[in-house]
Formats: structure tokens, C-alpha cells, sequence
């Protein structure tokens, strides 16, 4: 089609848009007048001029005319940074590890938390509770043959993992000759103590996954008064010591304390009651102590993942 020069004016964009999409050359080579903003502009239909003629409108017009030419691909979207993937990796460790945490800080499916003066069976009688702590007696346990004394509750006096203070010997069993060997259940409910605060419950928590409520801690005794102690969990390798300094002390040399009775085997006040009562006020202000309260493994390692009663139906 060709185009007048007393075409309208709005119909140059359409009359320029034509001429330039011919992609041929006129017979003639004539130039297409085209009227823009009162203005006569001519407007060749040979294909080389097709560029010059779009670029001259559209300066011209202020108007972008519908594009020809092959459309640009769209711009490459870059893959994730190594950065940012390891950035988001460690974003949700550190939700687990917390969410873990606080699972660890509130669990009581299997464990109990009493005030330390309890301990001593006349106190818990006063407040009308029973006895939290389950001490050696001539009922539960029997090393007479050995002419070994082990009953009442054992305060760990300068154990340097503060989180761990009571123990107790409830079901250790034992007769000569010697060398004897004496298995203590003392991982069993409510036979050590820990800090109820949040470095004892994690030793709890790694416990209840490191050993079972029934592993027993091995006494290898070779006299009354001396002997090897096989440990509880993978924590510790090799053999502990253990010698008699008096009727109500015994040496841990390995491990740094003194192990000394705090509770007689009647529920009587042990020589180291008061001691253990002011240094137990000072390291821990609420007076707060951490038990097992049951022997299920089950239950103690189910409660870091599940509300207790989720638990109680699953154990």
C-alpha cells in the first residue's frame, strides 16, 4: 500500500510501521511521505533504510513502535550461592539445636526435681513426702561378708563436674573371698543426684542415651578396703580408684574427691550432712536436685522428643 501526503496525521505510526516491515525493495524506490507532529517525513521502503526510519519516528514521536527485530532472550537467573546455602543450613541447625535445648530444660516424663534438704529421710517425714532418694539400708544391699560399710547416701566433696553430688550403693552385693567383684545399680531410679539447673540436665540427657537404666557400676575389690571401679558409660576409659580413709570417707584419687556419707544407714545424719547442706546453698540457691524417676530407657530418652503423655502411650 502506499501512502499520501495528505494522510492523517495519527495514521503515520501505523504508515511507518507498515513501510518498514516490507522487508523488500519498491520497484520505484520511492519514498512514503509520512505526516509526524505537523512534520513531512519520507519514509523509503527498501529494507536497509527500515532501521534508520524506526530510529528517526521514534525520536521524533516519543513513541516506541511494536519491535521487529528478533526479542532479546530473558536475563540468566544465577543458581543459589554456596554462601547462601550454607547460610540457610546453618540457620536451621541453630533452630534445632535450640528447639532441642529447651526440650532438654523442660522434660519430666522420667525425671524428678526435689529440694536437697529431702534427702534426709526425717526432713521429707516432717513435710509429709516421701522419701525422694532411695539410700543404702541393711534391706537393699549386703557387703557384711566383705566387712565393707557402704549403706546411707555418699555426697562426691569436691567432685570437679559439680553437676553430679549424691550416690547411693541400694542393691550392691558382695562375698569373699577376694578379689570380689561387686556390681552397683546405682544408674536405676533415684540412686544419683544431679544440679537441677541446665548443665545437669544435659549430663542427664547424654546419659540416657550413653547407658542403660540397668548398666551397673563394677567394683573389682581386691581387699576391705581397696578397689577398681569399672565407670558407667563411654565417657570414661580404663579403672578408677577407690580406698577406705575411715568408716565414713573414701578416696577417688582418679577423680578428685572424696566420696563421704552424708546419711547414715538408718536415715540418721552422716558426718558430712551440714558440709554438704552449706556447699550445696551456695553453688545452687534453689536448692534443687535432679533424679531419674524411672527405669524405662524408653521414657527417659522418648521425653526430649514428645510430650510425656505421647510418651507414656508409645513406652
Amino acid at each position: 500500500k502506499r501512502f499520501g501526503p495528505k494522510d492523517k496525521p495519527d495514521s503515520s505510526a501505523f504508515a511507518l510501521e507498515a513501510a518498514l516491515s516490507l522487508r523488500v525493495r519498491c520497484p520505484l524506490k520511492r519514498a512514503l511521505p509520512v505526516r509526524l507532529k505537523g512534520k513531512m517525513m519520507q519514509c523509503c521502503c527498501s529494507s536497509k533504510d527500515n532501521d534508520t526510519m524506526r530510529a528517526q519516528f521514534e525520536q521524533e514521536s516519543g513513541l516506541l513502535l511494536p519491535e521487529v527485530r528478533k526479542a532479546e532472550p530473558p536475563p540468566r537467573q544465577e543458581p543459589p550461592s554456596c554462601c547462601k546455602i550454607c547460610c540457610g543450613i546453618v540457620v536451621v541447625l541453630v533452630v534445632l539445636l535450640v528447639l532441642l535445648l529447651i526440650r532438654v530444660e523442660t522434660a519430666e516424663c522420667a525425671i524428678e526435681s526435689f529440694d536437697h534438704h529431702l534427702i534426709l529421710p526425717k526432713t521429707a517425714q516432717d513435710e509429709g513426702v516421701p522419701e525422694p532418694f532411695d539410700r543404702g539400708t541393711s534391706e537393699n544391699m549386703n557387703l557384711t561378708d566383705l566387712d565393707i560399710d557402704l549403706k546411707g547416701t555418699w555426697w562426691m566433696d569436691g567432685n570437679p563436674l559439680t553437676a553430679e553430688h549424691l550416690v547411693s550403693f541400694a542393691s550392691a552385693e558382695g562375698t569373699q573371698p577376694f578379689p570380689a567383684e561387686v556390681p552397683v545399680y546405682n544408674n536405676l531410679a533415684r540412686r544419683w543426684t544431679w544440679t537441677d539447673d541446665i548443665s545437669g540436665r544435659i549430663v542427664m540427657a547424654y546419659y540416657a542415651f550413653d547407658a542403660e537404666p540397668e548398666s551397673a557400676l563394677v567394683f573389682n575389690f581386691t581387699n576391705s578396703s581397696h578397689a577398681q571401679i569399672v565407670p558407667v558409660g563411654g565417657v570414661f576409659d580404663g579403672f578408677f580408684g577407690f580406698n577406705k580413709i575411715n568408716e565414713s570417707a573414701w578416696d577417688r584419687p582418679d577423680a578428685n574427691y572424696v566420696l563421704q556419707r552424708i546419711v547414715n544407714g538408718d536415715g540418721s545424719e552422716g558426718p558430712a550432712w551440714q558440709k554438704f547442706i552449706d556447699w550445696y546453698d551456695g553453688i545452687q540457691p534453689e536448692g534443687k536436685v535432679l533424679v531419674w524417676s524411672s527405669d524405662s530407657s524408653c521414657l527417659r530418652r522418648c521425653q526430649y522428643f514428645m510430650p510425656c503423655f505421647m510418651c507414656n502411650l508409645f513406652c
